[in-house]
């Protein structure tokens, strides 16, 4: 029978230190980079009956959304939505400017206890135009984006107030301008939870 101890090797000790240096490095380059990739504002419509139409216009650092939705059927619905920003600092001449659009399809249901269950499903594309500073270097981002997303939404209905949890998965297609010929490709989860106040109950 043998105990069998631990010690600490310089083999560990290597290892923690390259883990601290690539953590440093990452948010370096993280504080450096012009986003590429900016998800607009999720559209849970909770529709109810056929022939609904709902319309929304939201602001946020992301810019203006601009969303809309309508029930062809009781259980089929579809959506469109649009993502617009445009800032200009005159006194560090940095910018952003992007424009998303997408649309979508999907399957609705609500139960008697007015719990909502819908997914849909899309496509979107877009441009981003960047120049921003990192300590005295310009840092430009330009790209052409394009969206595939699934989005499964659980929602409730109150009295006066809507919940409901979208956890939308996306597939994005970027295309930078300097890779001429080339593409980076990337999967995404982006859950939100939001709750909106009922325009029929509230006076």
């Amino acid at each position: 029978h043998r105990d069998l101890h631990s010690f600490p090797t310089r083999r560990s000790s290597d290892l923690m230190t390259t883990i601290k240096i690539l953590l440093v490095l990452c948010l370096f380059a993280f504080a450096s980079c012009a986003p590429a990739y900016i998800p607009n504002a999720i559209n849970a419509p909770l529709l109810n009956n056929a022939g609904e139409t709902q319309l929304s216009v939201l602001g946020g650092f992301n810019g203006i959304d601009g969303q809309t939705s309508f029930a062809i059927t009781k259980n089929i619905g579809v959506l469109a939505n649009i993502n617009y920003l445009n800032n200009t600092n005159d006194s560090s001449s940095t910018y952003h400017r992007h424009i998303f659009g997408e649309v979508g399809i999907g399957y609705y249901f609500n139960s008697k206890t007015k719990i909502h269950f819908e997914t849909f499903t899309g496509f979107g594309i877009g441009n981003v135009d960047i120049k921003t500073k990192f300590i005295n270097n310009d840092v430009f981002t330009k790209c052409q984006t394009k969206r595939i997303f699934l989005q499964p939404t659980v929602g409730f209905s109150s009295e006066l107030v809507d919940f409901s949890f979208t956890p939308r998965f996306v597939y994005v297609i970027m295309k930078p301008d300097y890779l001429q010929y080339t593409t980076v490709n990337y999967p995404f989860i982006e859950p939100t939870l939001s709750f909106r106040l009922d325009r029929k109950r509230v006076v």
